[in-house]
């Protein structure tokens, strides 16, 4: 599989700053700000939520999930391997890969079927097989520290916020930033390097950035109480993009 240079990079990067951030901290315990993601590197769509919805004392989750992510992508950029559903290790139980790193039904609440839904929508694609929406989208989070709820109202951490300003994400012809309030219009303007456009808010929020050739549409967290019809809002408004 042929990787993006700027995802090679960004692989690269995150490996140093990962090994260099632990150096003073816990590697079993504390989450990785450099975290880089799953799914496809080289599709065109662009999913960042708020922050991954688990327990961190959930040691093999953030294991897998958080602590080793750059190191995994790094295995997989070093060997060009592509896409696949093997499990990257034989000591987990249920996650297998960067790639596909669950194979498990959504329930129609779960923040996963809300990003399947949307990204079918997008596409104009049905499918069968949970969770495939992976191989047409990247997901990546706002917030490194995972929470089973969201914590914080809004993200303050500068070296994730100067992280997601790294070439790659910004690579994206359609990026959802479905984190609600987390980052206001200048972070968002000077992170992804797009201009305000609109604001389309009604009873969810629809804050529409772009440049040249990129939307990015500000969302809130996609989960629960979604309609349908926001997501096809949502699809709707990207999908010339692609």
């Amino acid at each position: 599989m042929p990787y993006q240079k700027k995802f090679e990079n960004l692989v690269s990067t995150a490996n140093l700053k990962s090994e260099e951030f632990y150096k003073s901290n816990d590697r079993t315990k504390i989450s990785n700000p450099y975290y880089i993601g799953f799914g496809n590197p080289n599709s065109e769509i662009l999913l960042i939520g708020k922050e991954k919805a688990f327990d961190i004392e959930n040691k093999e989750i953030l294991k897998y999930e958080s602590i080793e992510n750059p190191s995994e992508w790094n295995y997989y950029v070093e060997n060009s391997i592509d896409y696949n559903k093997d499990k990257f290790s034989t000591e987990s139980r249920y996650y297998l890969n960067a790639f596909y790193p669950y194979e498990r039904v959504n329930k129609g609440g779960d923040t996963w079927a809300k990003y399947e839904s949307l990204v079918n929508r997008i596409l104009q694609k049905d499918r069968i097989k949970h969770n495939d929406f992976f191989k047409d989208a990247f997901l990546t989070e706002v917030n490194y520290v995972p929470s089973k709820q969201s914590q914080i109202k809004k993200f303050d951490k500068k070296l994730r916020k100067d992280f997601l300003k790294h070439p790659f994400y910004r690579s994206f012809k359609i990026t959802i930033l479905a984190c609600a309030d987390y980052l206001n219009q200048e972070e968002i303007e000077e992170i992804f390097d797009m201009k305000f456009q609109k604001d389309l808010t009604q009873k969810n929020k629809f804050i529409i950035y772009k440049n040249s050739n990129r939307i990015l549409i500000n969302t809130r967290q996609l989960s629960t109480s979604v309609p349908n019809l926001y997501l096809q809002k949502i699809a709707d408004e990207v999908r010339t993009y692609l």
